[in-house]
C-alpha cells in the first residue's frame, strides 16, 4: 500500500510538472524541499488556501503572494466570491469552529488530487524548519513580491545563483530565543525593504525552489502573518520576529493556511 500510494503522489506530481511545462498550466505543488524533521520533507503549495463559499469547494491561490483581506481577524469574501482566512482546523466548513482539528488536506483542494495529498504542517515541524534544519539561519528572509510584503524560505539545497540577489539577515543581528528568532534592538534595518522582487524577478526565485509567505493581514498598523498548524499553535511573522509556535487562545480566530505534500522516500 505505501508503494502504490508513493508511486500515486509521484505521478500527480509529474503530471503536474507537465501540465506546466507543456500546456502553461501552473502546478499546484513548488519544487524545493524542506526539512520538517529528522528525514521528513515537505513541498509547498502554490499558495495560500482559498474557499468558494457559494460552491463549498476549496482551491490555491494562483499565486503565492496573493491574499484576499488584510483586516485583522476577518473572514470576508472577496468580489470573486472566495475567502482565505479560516478557523482553527474547519476543514469541512471554514466559518464553524471546531472542537477538534480537522486538517484541510482531507479535502479535495485541486483537480486530479486525492483526499490525504495535502496536509496542515505541525508547529513543531515549523519550529524545525525556521529553527532547526542544517543552515537553518542562512535559509530565512523578508522580502516584497509584487508590491506584497512577507516572509522567504529558502529550500534545502538552496545555493543563490549567479545572476540573482538576496540579502539575508545576518546572524549576529538575531537575538535566537526558545521558539522565536528576534532582531536585537541595536539592527533598525528594514529587511522586508531589502529585497523587492517584481513578478518577472520572483519567478527565477520560485522556480530555484523558494516559498514566499504573505503577510496576511494588519496589527495595530503594522504587516503580519499568522498562519495556522495542526495545534493550539500558530506560526507567526513580522518584520522583525518569527514566532513558529505562539500559543492561541481560541480557535475561532480567522488565519491562513499553506497546504504541504510529503515527499516520498
Amino acid at each position: 500500500m505505501k508503494i502504490k500510494v508513493a508511486f500515486i503522489t509521484c505521478a500527480v506530481v509529474f503530471l503536474a510538472f507537465v501540465l506546466e511545462s507543456c500546456f502553461g498550466e501552473k502546478s499546484d505543488v513548488l519544487s524545493g524541499e524542506f526539512s520538517v524533521g529528522e528525514n521528513k520533507k515537505v513541498r509547498f503549495s502554490r499558495g495560500n488556501l482559498q474557499y468558494k463559499v457559494d460552491t463549498k469547494t476549496y482551491k490555491f491561490a494562483n499565486n503565492q503572494w496573493e491574499v484576499l483581506d488584510m483586516s485583522k481577524n476577518s473572514q470576508k469574501e472577496s468580489i470573486s466570491g472566495f475567502c482565505d482566512r479560516f478557523c482553527w482546523g474547519s476543514g469541512d466548513n471554514p466559518f464553524f469552529q471546531p472542537d477538534t482539528f480537522v486538517d484541510w488536506g482531507n479535502k479535495i483542494i485541486e483537480k486530479g488530487d486525492i483526499i490525504g495529498l495535502w496536509r496542515t504542517l505541525s508547529a513543531d515541524e515549523w519550529n524545525y524548519l525556521i529553527n532547526k534544519r542544517l543552515n537553518c539561519r542562512q535559509l530565512v528572509a523578508f522580502g516584497v513580491v509584487n508590491n506584497v510584503g512577507g516572509m522567504i524560505l529558502l529550500p534545502d539545497n538552496w545555493v543563490l545563483q549567479n545572476d540573482l540577489e538576496l540579502f539575508t539577515i545576518s546572524s549576529d543581528s538575531m537575538c535566537i530565543m526558545p521558539n522565536m528568532i528576534v532582531l536585537r534592538n541595536d539592527d533598525t534595518t528594514d529587511y522586508v525593504k531589502k529585497n523587492i522582487f517584481s513578478i518577472e524577478k520572483w519567478k527565477s526565485f520560485e522556480d530555484a525552489g523558494c516559498v514566499f509567505m504573505p503577510f496576511n493581514q494588519l496589527s495595530f498598523g503594522d504587516e503580519v502573518g499568522e498562519y495556522w498548524t495542526t495545534t493550539d499553535e500558530y506560526l507567526s511573522f513580522d518584520k522583525r520576529c518569527i514566532w513558529p509556535k505562539r500559543g492561541c487562545i481560541t480557535n475561532a480566530l480567522k488565519m491562513s493556511v499553506r497546504l504541504v505534500k510529503d515527499v516520498e522516500k
